[in-house]
């Protein structure tokens, strides 16, 4: 109670509540956080900041480099591959110099890189103003099981082990949009569990199986193929089936959410195309719909014991890109509850804080909803 006097937060009300017992919070708490196979986001670092290779240090190469890295920053901020379809935010592009803060050139090998940053909020606030979604950097962890036919037609597995044009291609492209996509080690581990034709089948449950080990929240089932002339790419998302602690669950069946087929001239450009469409689905599912109106959602969060902890709490929430204002309507004991306003979805911003594992919800004892316990 102290600290709620302490930082003088107007508003209060205050109701009469059940307290749960101490050591139970501390018991759930404790198997919430030691799962081995405990499903977890990825923090996306430098989105507001972008590279490419220039010719020499002149402005006006400078200044059309500038205009293309803004292009890249806006599509990995937004998620969107056709954010520049955008008339008010192409008209942006064509003055992208006054959104920089700084740039500089540095030298790989032989090649003269031109480094920029963004203004993270001149950026949020363009895209808010002219009706662009925004997608935070905690962002879901995707695992990639892609099998591909060779120009032998053998089947083979993109791996993290290889270290080949593919593997390169993805890791480049996936980084360009954002996207935390990772790689089977496709080891002794993986093969002695899965085969390449489990993979090319798309087997959702049995590949399930083994992306356990690798804790994503979500795995992309692809498969490249010769037809006629073309290349075929097929590829379905599963949401890895998690308990109410956000653990892998082998008992779930695991459902698709998301899936396509293309037909393109070559593996390379099946790749592409494959990064793009899966990150222009996840952005959907997380990112901000900054079109809709403010939303408010009350929650508690069960086992705050210090100042610390709510400070922690109280910047994690205005952190979050939804989040437009954070209040404390009450407090009892370690029991706090907060009211948030929001852009978007308020399925979104659930998700979104699922996925972070910083507040973890805790298990039904009563009917009460949106009740969390505090990790950090």
């Amino acid at each position: 109670m102290l600290i709620f006097m302490a930082i003088s937060i107007v508003n209060v009300k205050i109701t009469s509540v059940k307290k749960i017992p101490h050591l139970i919070y501390c018991f759930v708490l404790f198997i919430c956080l030691t799962s081995s196979i405990q499903v977890m986001a990825k923090q996306v670092d430098n989105l507001y900041r972008a590279q490419t290779e220039v010719v020499n240090q002149s402005s006006k190469v400078r200044n059309e480099a500038i205009k293309r890295l803004f292009a890249a920053v806006l599509i990995k901020v937004s998620g969107k591959s056709a954010v520049m379809d955008n008339v008010k935010v192409m008209e942006a592009a064509s003055n992208a110099q006054r959104f920089l803060t700084d740039f500089n050139y540095l030298r790989d090998g032989s090649r003269l890189l031109l480094r920029v940053s963004f203004n993270e909020t001149v950026i949020d606030d363009l895209l808010k103003s002219n009706g662009v979604s925004i997608w935070g950097s905690q962002r879901p962890s995707v695992m990639l099981w892609l099998a591909y036919e060779n120009e032998n037609q053998r089947r083979q597995i993109v791996s993290e082990s290889d270290a080949t044009v593919l593997e390169r291609l993805i890791k480049e492209q996936s980084q360009q949009r954002g996207l935390p996509l990772l790689l089977p080690l496709w080891d002794l581990d993986d093969q002695m569990q899965l085969s390449t034709t489990d993979i090319w089948a798309l087997f959702g449950d049995k590949v399930a199986q083994v992306n356990q080990r690798y804790a994503s929240n979500y795995m992309i089932l692809s498969r490249i193929g010769a037809q006629g002339l073309f290349k075929r790419l097929d590829w379905a998302i599963y949401k890895v089936a998690t308990n109410g602690s956000n653990q892998f669950d082998s008992g779930m069946t695991q459902k698709i959410v998301g899936s396509g087929s293309e037909e393109v001239e070559s593996i390379e450009q099946a790749m592409r195309v494959l990064v793009n469409q899966s990150t222009d689905f996840f952005a959907s599912q997380y990112s901000v719909d900054t079109t809709e109106e403010q939303g408010k959602l009350e929650f508690v969060v069960n086992n705050i014991e210090s100042l610390e902890q709510f400070v922690g709490v109280t910047n994690y929430l205005n952190a979050i890109k939804a989040v437009e204002s954070v209040n404390l309507v009450s407090s009892i004991g370690s029991r706090y509850t907060f009211s948030v306003r929001f852009l978007g979805n308020k399925l979104s911003l659930i998700d979104g804080i699922a996925l972070e594992q910083k507040l973890i919800v805790q298990p039904m004892f009563t009917s009460e909803q949106n009740v969390y316990m505090w990790h950090r």
